[in-house]
């Protein structure tokens, strides 16, 4: 049982910079620190953002 969680961040909305991990939460709301994290990870080669370029992030879920 695998879900497959696709997220789209239009150039606007993601900050240039370099990022070196993400995170996944549940029960949030659109205000930054609210929900509970269920999925964190550390990126193996830290990912750039420049300006012009949208980004997309997926990630697998296991269930057993």
């Amino acid at each position: 049982q695998t879900a497959q969680l696709q997220f789209f961040f239009p150039d606007a909305v993601l900050a240039n910079g370099t990022y070196y991990e993400c995170g996944s939460f549940i029960g949030g709301t659109s205000t930054i620190g609210t929900g509970n994290m269920f999925n964190h990870a550390l990126f193996a080669t830290p990912y750039a953002k420049s300006s012009g370029v949208d980004s997309t992030l997926e990630i697998d879920l296991s269930f057993s």
